[in-house]
């Protein structure tokens, strides 16, 4: 903590609310010098050698400030004035951020109730220190001291339970095949596979999932500090703009056929996604299969007061698209051990992404047996090859784009506190590092 020297006939600052809080203990005016760009104090002798100057001067209207000045700080109820409340903003490196927020959650509070508690334990040692400056009245200071104990003895409001959000919000509106590609894979490896295990049957369900907003494909993302166990996690949540869509009757009855002609037994049918909420779906596929015409009816798909928009939350894009421990080593972040840089998140959310079979893919490798295969007349082949080339390159662009995102987002944090004006008077005195308010 800076003790800077506080003699009112030395006292200088370029800060106004500065001045005027160490003019009102010292029972002096705050005067701004033109000449050196800083505030004095000016005890009442001075005052009116300065009136008496400027009339000299004819300049009326400076010597009419001095004089306002000094009706309002002699009017002043001090006790009224340093109870008002103020708003006050600090900026932490991610470093110092992801700390006061570790401390938070050990000490089951808020990230603004740890910086107030130990902010107010080191202003005490402020106050110690203006007690013995004669130049200081101490009724006046007694008011502060009062002040600044209530408000460091209030009650706090606990941490958040859904964590810290960095608070970064992406629209992007470009490059819709990516995003398609990038989220079909994504449902396949995350949703899909976890609930059905014939890999044909999975791909008839992706068939009918489609992008549903194509103007805002990367929208709303939340990159998230939170606690887990005793650990803390960061991690990147998204809303997918990609929805299994039968919305239409015709639509259904595409997909229930597509499903007829796997052969599944209605017994089976009821295990899987939809048919699962939906069991009247299993009937028609078994209709389907033994050629019955057996049309569907909005009544009768629409049992069990469920509603086509209970499908989405069943077989949806999980929120959580990755989540990875972070923590401070030497002096510098880490996300699951890797060091927060350029190209090293990219690597660790892309290797997260794939799976074994991605993971093993060689590209120029891969690229030489597209040209093979087409050399031979075998497109499907090149297809299949082509296919594993454009997923891969898919989630390598947006394995770029959301480590931009978390480094853009974390790079620099600002917290807010809310503070009585006396305290906020005791912090421009005393400029508290930020190792000191985070304790």
């Amino acid at each position: 903590m800076n003790m800077k020297n506080l003699s009112p006939t030395e006292f200088k600052t370029d800060n106004e609310d500065e001045a005027e809080f160490f003019a009102i203990l010292s029972d002096r005016i705050p005067y701004f010098d033109e000449g050196s760009g800083e505030y004095k104090l000016l005890d009442q002798k001075e005052i009116r050698s300065k009136v008496k100057n400027f009339y000299a001067k004819e300049r009326y209207e400076d010597a009419e400030e001095l004089i306002d000045a000094l009706d309002r700080f002699q009017s002043i109820n001090l006790e009224k004035e340093f109870r008002q409340v103020k708003s006050r903003s600090y900026r932490f490196s991610e470093v110092q951020f992801v700390k006061v927020v570790k401390k938070a959650y050990e000490r089951d509070t808020s990230v603004s109730d740890v910086l107030r508690f130990n902010m107010a334990n080191k202003l005490e040692e402020g106050v110690d220190y203006l007690y013995q400056n004669s130049s200081i009245e101490g009724e006046k200071l007694d008011i502060v001291h009062n002040i600044l104990s209530e408000w460091s003895e209030k009650e706090g409001r606990g941490p958040k339970k859904d964590g810290y959000n960095l608070g970064y919000h992406f629209y992007y509106t470009e490059s819709q095949k990516k995003y398609k590609q990038f989220a079909k894979y994504y449902v396949k490896k995350n949703v899909l596979k976890n609930k059905i295990d014939d890999e044909k049957l999975i791909d008839i369900y992706l068939k009918y999932y489609d992008i549903a907003d194509p103007g805002a494909l990367l929208d709303y993302t939340d990159i998230i500090i939170k606690e887990d166990k005793g650990n803390l996690y960061l991690q990147f949540d998204h809303s997918i703009n990609f929805i299994f869509e039968c919305y239409s009757l015709d639509d259904l009855n595409n997909f229930l056929s597509d499903v007829a002609n796997q052969g599944y037994s209605k017994n089976e049918l009821r295990n899987l996604p939809v048919f699962n909420d939906f069991f009247r779906l299993s009937d028609m596929v078994q209709s389907i299969k033994e050629g019955e015409d057996d049309q569907i009816k909005a009544g009768q798909i629409l049992d069990q007061n469920k509603t086509w928009d209970d499908i989405h939350d069943k077989i949806s894009f999980p929120n959580q698209i990755i989540k990875f421990p972070i923590e401070i080593n030497d002096g510098s972040l880490r996300l699951d051990g890797v060091c927060m840089e350029k190209g090293k998140v990219k690597e660790l959310i892309l290797k997260d992404m794939i799976d074994d079979e991605l993971e093993s893919l060689n590209i120029n490798e891969a690229k030489k047996q597209v040209e093979d295969f087409l050399e031979k007349g075998q497109a499907n082949k090149a297809r299949q090859i082509h296919k594993k080339i454009t997923t891969y390159k898919s989630l390598e662009y947006w394995a770029e784009l959301i480590e931009s995102l978390i480094l853009q987002s974390i790079s620099s944090q600002v917290v807010s506190l809310t503070m009585p004006k006396g305290v906020a008077g005791l912090l421009k005195l005393f400029d508290l590092e930020k190792e000191e308010m985070i304790g």
